[in-house]
Formats: C-alpha cells, sequence, structure tokens
C-alpha cells in the first residue's frame, strides 16, 4: 500500500494539530515497514527536521506555508495530480480537509480533531464557523475512514452526519514535553526568565476564548485572596484571539504582576515548566482531546480539569474535575491541591499511571489497522462486493486507543 500524506498540517511550531500529525506519522514510520509513504511538504516547512526512514519519501513543494491562496491552490488541484502520479492507495489528511477532485484509484482517509466550530460558537468568528461547517461536511461525506481523538468527537461527527462504519477512535498521546527531563540548568533558566515564585498555577494552550482563561483568572484571583500568598499564574501558549479582554480581566483582578505570558515554549523549556509548576489547569470549554493535562501527569505534576467535552475522557479519574463555567469551582480545585498534600500526592500518583496508558505507537498501530481496513473495504466494494447493512469486518466499538 502506498499511503499518501498531505503535509501542510505538519509544519509550523509544534502544537495541537501539528504535533498530531509529526508525531503520528514517526510512529507509523517505526512499526511500518512494509507500507511506502509519500510526504508533500511546503516550501519553507523545514521539511529535512521531520521523521525519516528507507519507505518514506518527502517531496518540498514550491507553494510557501506561509500563503494561503498556493494552498487552495495545492489541495484543489495540484494534489490529485500528485496522487495519480504517486499511485497512491490511500491519502491521509491529519486535518479536517480532502480534495474536492479525488483520483478514483485513491481512497482519502482525514481525522477529525473536533467540531468546535458547532459547539464552541462563541469562540470563533461567524466567517471561521461557516467554512470550517462546509470543510468538514465535505471530509465527512467523502472520505472512505474519518480518524477521531475521542469517543466524545466520534459521537459528535455521527449526529453531524457520519457513517458508524467509517469512523474511528484513535487517542493521541502526550507530546515530546513529557519525555524530555530537562536539566538543572533549564529548570533554572526558566524561573530566571519569567521570575518564577513559590505558587505557580500552569496553563498550557494557545490563548482564544474556548481556553475559558478569563474564568481562570478570576478563579487564581480567589486562590490568593483565600491563601493570603502570591499566586502566579503562567499562560504558556501562542496568543490567537481575545486577548484584549484578557488582559482587561488581569486588570480588574490586580493580577498584573503575577500572570505570565510565554508565548510558544520549545519542548524542553515547556517540560521544565511543567515540573516546577505546583499544579497544571486546563480550564477549556471544549476540546477534542487535550494533550497538556496527560503531558503534566507524566511530568508529575498534579492537574486540575474542566469536566466539559473529551476532557474527562483523557484525565479520568487522576485530576479534579470542575464545572469549567465557575470561576469558585476552578479555584475550589487549585486550593485542595495547594493545601492538602495529599490530595497532590494521589493526583501525582493517578496521573503516572494514567499518562503510561496512552502511547503514540498504540495510537500509531489503530491507524495502520483503520487505515489497512478501509483499503480493504473499498477494494471488495469495486471489486463487485458491495455489503449492505452494517459493515460485519468494521468492530461495531473499535478499541479505544490507550483506554486500556
Amino acid at each position: 500500500m502506498i499511503i499518501g500524506v498531505n503535509g501542510f498540517a505538519m509544519v509550523g511550531q509544534r502544537s495541537g494539530i501539528h504535533r498530531y500529525a509529526q508525531d503520528l506519522l514517526r510512529a507509523l514510520l517505526a512499526i511500518d515497514q512494509t507500507n511506502s509513504y509519500v510526504v508533500w511538504l511546503p516550501h519553507g516547512s523545514g521539511a529535512e527536521d521531520g521523521p525519516a526512514a528507507p519507505n518514506l519519501t518527502r517531496i518540498v513543494l514550491s507553494q510557501s506555508v506561509r500563503d494561503p491562496l498556493q494552498q487552495v491552490l495545492w489541495e484543489t488541484v495540484l494534489l490529485p495530480v500528485a496522487l495519480r502520479r504517486q499511485r497512491v492507495d490511500l491519502l491521509f489528511s491529519p486535518s479536517h480537509t480532502l480534495p474536492p477532485l479525488m483520483p478514483r484509484e485513491t481512497i482519502g482517509a482525514v481525522t477529525i480533531h473536533d467540531l468546535g466550530f458547532l459547539h464552541a460558537p462563541r469562540t470563533k468568528t461567524w466567517r471561521f464557523r461557516v467554512f470550517m461547517r462546509r470543510m468538514v461536511r465535505h471530509a465527512i461525506d467523502s472520505a472512505n475512514l474519518v480518524l477521531v481523538n475521542s469517543e466524545h468527537t466520534r459521537r459528535e461527527v455521527l449526529a453531524f452526519g457520519g457513517r458508524a462504519d467509517h469512523v474511528v477512535t484513535t487517542h493521541l498521546a502526550a507530546g515530546a514535553a513529557a519525555t524530555l527531563p530537562p536539566s538543572p540548568s533549564i529548570v533554572e533558566r526558566v524561573r530566571a526568565r519569567w521570575g518564577l515564585g513559590d505558587t505557580v498555577v500552569l496553563a498550557v494552550g494557545n490563548i482564544e476564548p474556548r481556553k475559558n482563561l478569563e474564568r481562570l483568572v478570576e478563579g487564581v484571583a480567589d486562590v490568593r485572596d483565600r491563601l493570603r500568598r502570591r499566586v502566579q499564574l503562567v499562560l504558556a501558549g501562542k496568543s490567537r484571539r481575545g486577548l484584549d479582554r484578557l488582559r482587561h480581566a488581569i486588570r480588574d483582578h490586580g493580577l498584573e504582576a503575577d500572570v505570565i505570558f510565554t508565548g510558544y515554549v520549545p519542548d524542553e523549556e515547556l517540560s521544565a515548566l511543567y515540573r516546577y509548576a505546583a499544579v497544571c489547569v486546563y480550564p477549556s470549554l471544549y476540546e477534542g482531546f487535550g494533550m497538556p493535562p496527560l503531558e503534566a501527569m507524566l511530568c508529575g505534576t498534579p492537574v486540575v480539569a474542566s469536566k466539559a467535552s473529551a476532557i474527562p475522557e483523557v484525565v479520568g479519574d487522576a485530576a479534579l474535575l470542575f464545572d469549567p463555567y465557575s470561576a469558585k469551582g476552578i479555584a475550589d480545585a487549585i486550593v485542595a491541591v495547594l493545601t492538602d498534600a495529599s490530595v497532590a500526592r494521589e493526583l501525582v500518583a493517578r496521573g503516572a499511571a494514567r499518562g503510561r496508558r496512552f502511547s503514540w505507537e498504540q495510537t500509531a498501530r489503530a491507524t495502520l489497522d483503520a487505515f489497512t481496513h478501509a483499503l480493504s473495504r473499498s477494494t471488495e466494494r469495486s471489486a463487485g462486493f458491495l455489503v449492505t447493512g452494517p459493515d460485519p469486518g468494521w468492530p461495531a466499538a473499535w478499541p479505544a486507543t490507550g483506554t486500556g
């Protein structure tokens, strides 16, 4: 089987979908020496830094990663031509899109990471929501295989019109920050750069409305007032939308000196931040999975997290859960960790066990099984063996990778 990968999702700083695309491909190449892989990467993407293997062909395009019009040209016109030229059996798109015109001999597999544009409408512009609705609708309708990162997202994709025998859950795993123990010098450098004190509350993720950071700021101010000591909130992630409102909230609660914006943090420094923090908070209103809690758990940091969307599915009983719409609930969870050593120790122990249940090898094996089955099913049907009703070869409840 020749597997093509649309590498536009693999470029940029390692966060979110970029992490998924890069870590999954690396894990697939580690377990699969039978199939061939072709990855198309835009110019300026740092392709030389990606994974390498004898069965991998990397093709660097003239299209720029920074030019959205060139990306549209690639995915709508040039990619279908490239698929025929490389005789690709299966095209894998790690992020929501498939070409509108696929060659008949190539089947499509796409990952739908979440349907946040439907369920958290206030966190995105209406133009973005309209665009995403159309893009995801086309991908779900045209794909031979739809991968999702959680059972929560699988249920949502089915409600959005996905076919049960086409939608497969492959849970994710922690990023490299969880497996890179920092040297003492890096920990000290991180501490000194941001002036970190004794009580650090860490939140990892891009700064945007659905991350619920304004309410987190209110909760941290409550923690400060209850404990009567300095509490620093470190926000580690790129700024996207809602930064002005967040800064207003910080000023309103008198936390200007105690909220630290780090911007994007490289893995080794992020690992140091996880290990330095007294508690990691994940207050998001909506997630299709959520890597930061797993990373924090594997770094030995207690986690408190939102009970919304797929987050409880990820953290299990290894985190204190709170109502993300309650600043008091957020504060209660943080205070419980900061004031009760036994609670913190229990969360650390459970977190270590929980984090080990997810791995990129498991994700890759489930993904490869899904690819193989989808191609086999397509071949049988094209040969005239069309199966009506539920597909007997597709498990009714596909094993949830990483959950046991």
